[in-house]
């Protein structure tokens, strides 16, 4: 069988610009992903699947286009039929974009790595997690999800830029829940990382071992008041915070569009000045790259320092618009679309205190437990986050466990009211949805102090 390799470009790049682009590039993917489910009662579920595929960046002086294709034997005539298009509008300020996938093509793709072995890895750290979850409750139902991706990706444009990158990506989630319990809701936690991170058992051991003692809590959970309170967060609740209410406000797509209530924000202060905050994909996370979707190299990027905005986050056209540099956060959702600025990995800077002195500071309140889900409204700085639980904490003490807990608040409130920074931190993977766009991003977080948040 003749399988598809990654594909050498530049010919077609410099033929490209000797008919008139004045720019070309070739963000080129090769994935395959492997998604392992383990559901009680039933039957272990393998599927394996490959997707292979170009997408084309062409510019004229007047013009951004964008083509994409996994038509290998195509791709030569889609290119030049797409450029007398681009070229006979070259008076027109809209952009072309054209897709054409042939679904048929992408079972010839070269698996970046033997599958195999690594499904079998993988479905013995499911039985693993199962057996934990078993022996500490029969009752207790799970549902266990493994997604891996092995990525080969290439970007090549008429800058004589010419980069490779292969990785792997996982994905573990691991849901609870029994009927035994009054509180039905499901619990949940997500192991993630590059390169088989997600396999580490004493990892899986330390997740399970706090899902778990977090679920039987429920079984004398209350219900939480609403109202303003004070609060310690868990780390993924942390990130999630600084995820949607300043992440997605300083990706400079939303910037230039007047989308983002930062906008007038950088180099004045957003936050707590004990916040610092830096976009970084050189971590060890879901977000993790050597070069971004148009060849810069990673780095990372300051965005809060000491509670001021100092930068905005940038792919190459948002950069050249607002007369800067790029930061490397040119991502794309796959080949199927062009880049545009987004986040990597988070790494909120952790403080002095311990757990226990957190309690101390906090005194009455509440612990907001892990991120069922968050989103935001990045025009005005609204944000909502559902946490799967949480705890009662009296004279420094928890008293009781706590259902499930909804934050509704404004960033300007509750980022202004982070009193202190625990000093213990965790790594969490993530997806970030933006519109349609689906990303694995990232982060490290420590367990943060809010004087002042509103729960509804």
């Amino acid at each position: 069988m003749q399988y598809i390799e990654l594909v050498d470009y530049f010919t077609i790049i410099n033929e490209m610009r000797r008919i008139g682009i004045d720019y070309v590039s070739a963000l080129q993917e090769i994935t395959n992903k492997i998604t392992i489910n383990f559901q009680s009662g039933q039957n272990i579920q393998i599927n394996e699947s490959q997707d292979w595929g170009t997408g084309f960046q062409l510019k004229t002086d007047k013009m951004d286009s964008f083509l994409s294709t996994n038509n290998l034997n195509e791709i030569n005539f889609d290119l030049f039929e797409f450029s007398k298009k681009i070229l006979r509008s070259k008076t027109s300020n809209d952009n072309i974009v054209e897709t054409k996938v042939i679904k048929n093509n992408i079972n010839n793709i070269k698996k970046p790595y033997e599958s195999k072995e690594l499904i079998d890895l993988e479905i013995e750290a499911i039985y693993h997690i199962a057996s934990l979850i078993s022996g500490n409750d029969p009752s207790i139902r799970f549902n266990i999800n493994l997604e891996n991706e092995q990525i080969a990706k290439s970007f090549q444009s008429s800058e004589f830029i010419d980069v490779v990158q292969r990785y792997s990506r996982e994905l573990l989630t691991v849901e609870i829940y029994s009927l035994k319990y009054a509180h039905r809701n499901l619990l949940k936690t997500t192991i993630g990382g590059i390169n088989n991170e997600s396999l580490n058992y004493d990892v899986i051991d330390a997740k399970i071992s706090e899902l778990l003692k977090d679920f039987h809590a429920l079984n004398v959970a209350r219900n939480s008041e609403t109202g303003f309170t004070r609060a310690i967060l868990y780390p993924d609740t942390s990130f999630s915070l600084v995820h949607e209410s300043i992440g997605h406000g300083v990706e400079a797509d939303q910037i230039m569009n007047g989308n983002s209530y930062l906008s007038n924000s950088r180099g004045y202060p957003v936050s707590s000045g004990l916040l610092n905050v830096t976009d970084d994909p050189n971590i060890q996370s879901n977000g993790w790259f050597k070069y971004d979707d148009e060849g810069v190299k990673a780095q990372g990027t300051q965005i809060i320092e000491e509670g001021v905005l100092v930068n905005f986050l940038h792919n190459k056209k948002t950069a050249s618009m607002m007369q800067t540099v790029s930061t490397g956060n040119a991502r794309s959702t796959s080949y199927l679309s062009p880049p545009e600025p987004r986040q990597t990995n988070l790494y909120i800077e952790p403080g002095h205190y311990s757990q226990e002195e957190l309690l101390e500071e906090l005194k009455n309140g509440i612990i907001i437990g892990s991120t069922s889900y968050a989103s935001t409204s990045i025009y005005s700085g609204a944000f909502n986050i559902f946490s799967q639980m949480g705890y009662k904490v009296e004279n420094g003490q928890i008293v009781h466990a706590l259902g499930p807990i909804n934050i509704e608040d404004y960033s300007t409130n509750v980022l202004q009211n982070i009193t202190a920074i625990g000093r213990e931190t965790e790594k969490i993977p993530s997806i970030c949805l933006k519109a349609d766009s689906r990303i694995h991003i990232g982060g490290i977080a420590p367990y943060l102090l809010i004087d002042n948040i509103y729960i509804r």
